[in-house]
């Protein structure tokens, strides 16, 4: 009977690293290692489950906190660690003597700065495909709970990455040369002139690959199989590149 509850509980760990740590590297401006993060996630639910303890797992809201209270390094993780391994053994008892406000203001804080961040902040910086997605899953959180949301979060993903994926089937945008592009210096002296026009030597040996809509599975092989077939078209003539650069 307790198979199902386990697969939903590994199942529910493995979305956690993928979904929180990005948006937790995006808040904080740190760039995050998911093979780290993954290992670390593996050992502890492991340790967890060894020892007959709870699940783990990297929960977004409590880490920004965490770091917006300036919580950083490894003193203070641990500091953490073995005040959180107390307060398991002797929470219950000390609990009565907390009180419950500074549970619901800590809770009213959190609701209300992950909502400006997630609804407020990201207002300009998606399309209206991709915003109207947010909205959407922040009314069926509010409405039916976390576990609709993240049934809506999923259906609202697919949506936008097909209904993008089919705006731009092919993922190069257009091929040419570094000579079409501009110099953003003007008072170049004649010299380096000479070289960047030269064509041996200069732009014209600089191939530029400029792509379009997003890069997955599906259409990556095409974007391999295109620029394959553009330096072999491009080899043994004067317009072979030296330097291929996609951006």
């Amino acid at each position: 009977k307790s198979i199902p509850t386990m697969i939903s509980l590994i199942a529910f760990s493995l979305i956690h690293v993928p979904i929180n740590i990005p948006a937790f590297a995006i808040s904080t401006n740190v760039e995050a290692d998911f093979n780290a993060e993954l290992v670390a996630h593996g050992y502890s639910n492991a340790f967890a489950g060894l020892f007959c303890g709870l699940q783990n797992y990297m929960t977004y809201a409590t880490s920004l906190l965490y770091a917006k209270a300036g919580g950083e390094g490894k003193g203070s993780s641990i500091a953490i660690s073995i005040g959180t391994a107390a307060f398991f053994f002797v929470g219950p008892s000390i609990a009565s003597y907390i009180p419950r406000c500074m549970a619901g203001t800590l809770l009213l804080h959190i609701g209300i700065d992950l909502f400006l961040e997630g609804v407020c902040d990201s207002y300009g910086n998606f399309d209206w495909l991709e915003y109207g997605g947010i909205w959407f899953i922040t009314i069926i959180m509010t409405i039916y709970g976390m576990t609709a949301a993240l049934l809506a979060g999923i259906a609202s993903a697919l949506s936008v990455y097909a209904a993008q994926s089919v705006s731009y089937q092919n993922p190069v945008r257009r091929t040419m040369t570094a000579r079409s592009l501009r110099s953003s210096s003007w008072n170049r002296p004649t010299e380096a002139a000479s070289i960047l026009d030269s064509n041996e030597i200069g732009r014209k040996k600089i191939l530029i690959i400029q792509l379009q809509g997003h890069l997955f599975f599906g259409n990556v092989a095409q974007l391999t199989d295109n620029i394959k077939a553009t330096l072999e078209q491009k080899k043994g003539t004067p317009a072979e590149p030296w330097i291929v650069r996609i951006f």
